[in-house]
């Protein structure tokens, strides 16, 4: 029987659950039903209870958040954990420790330790081809944005110069799926931390209904959000150019729903570094159609890795904290 350390850094997001091992990065539909989807099947067990589960749809949290939604939400990334871990090719059957660093959506010593608490958890993880148990050492619980501080190079939205972000003041915007999440580091300490819950998902409602009155008929947001990942996609949305609607769509998205977040990310360029990353970041003419240049605009660069924007933070969480970790032991 197989057993092996692990370490891990985990991003769950809306959109997507983004994790990176020592055999490189993968990524999965998020947001975990019950329904449908029977391919894509996990059963975990935690505690003796016993959970089938199947993952490929989006959700947006409520901008009220509660006790309730928290645990909820703690409850929720165990099981993108779960599917984090499936994607695992170092997983097969046996017996795991994973060392993990987790991406929280929330601020708060109260919020970590509820997230550490529910990771840590023992839990039994079984699709077709695994069933492994795994024991979990969280190592730390993280605030959106810590990552991408420490992530490599960053160059300007003219796409020149080079820039380190690890000292001085930095913001970073993140255009997730669900919500866009600003950050202020000062020298690598959290400042301050906001959420607008206008993300790609936001987009993708608005060019669903744009479709829906030009081409009459109903567009699942789902299948739009799919779409907009290419140029060649959205000109066969299920038969119907989605390109113009697209278009259109992005201007009320940037002059309605991110207005306040655009507003504040020009007012901040005129006195520090704002970094723009995401999956957001990757859809076609979104740096162009969404952002005026800035000379104090960035976002991550890795000439030779077109997706490095959306996988920056968690390769930031992995390389500044497990890898060093790692190392020392």
């Amino acid at each position: 029987m197989t057993t092996a350390d692990i370490y891990l850094g985990f991003d769950p997001g809306n959109g997507e659950t983004k994790v990176l091992s020592g055999t490189g990065r993968y990524s999965a539909p998020s947001v975990v039903t019950e329904a449908g989807m029977s391919a894509n099947t996990i059963t975990l067990t935690s505690q003796e209870r016993t959970e089938t589960f199947c993952y490929g749809y989006v959700s947006r949290e409520s901008s009220v958040q509660t006790v309730a939604s928290r645990r909820g939400k703690a409850e929720q990334i165990q099981k993108l954990y779960a599917i984090g871990l499936s994607l695992l090719p170092e997983i097969t059957a046996g017996e795991y420790v994973v060392h993990l660093v987790c991406s929280s959506p929330y601020h708060g010593s109260a919020d970590r330790e509820l997230f550490t608490r529910e990771l840590s958890k023992e839990l039994v993880l079984q699709t077709s081809t695994q069933r492994a148990k795994v024991k979990t050492n969280v190592l730390a619980v993280e605030q959106e944005g810590w990552g991408l501080v420490r992530a490599t190079s960053f160059k300007t939205s003219a796409g020149s110069a080079i820039k380190q972000m690890n000292r001085g003041g930095v913001k970073i915007i993140e255009l997730g799926c669900g919500t866009v999440n600003t950050s202020f580091y000062v020298d690598g300490s959290l400042i301050d931390f906001k959420t607008d819950h206008h993300g790609v998902w936001s987009l993708a409602e608005i060019v669903a209904m744009l479709a829906k009155s030009e081409y009459r008929t109903t567009f699942e947001v789902y299948e739009v959000l799919q779409a907009m990942r290419s140029p060649r996609s959205m000109k066969n949305c299920d038969g119907y150019d989605l390109t113009a609607s697209y278009k259109k769509a992005v201007g009320m998205w940037r002059d309605r729903g991110l207005a306040a977040v655009l507003s504040d990310a020009l007012q901040s360029a005129e006195s520090c570094p704002v970094v723009w990353a995401g999956g957001g970041m990757l859809l076609p003419g979104l740096g162009k159609g969404l952002l005026k240049k800035h000379k104090n605009f960035y976002c991550p660069d890795r000439a030779s890795d077109p997706e490095f924007a959306k996988y920056a933070h968690v390769e930031g969480m992995y390389n500044a904290a497990i890898r060093d970790i790692a190392r020392a032991a």
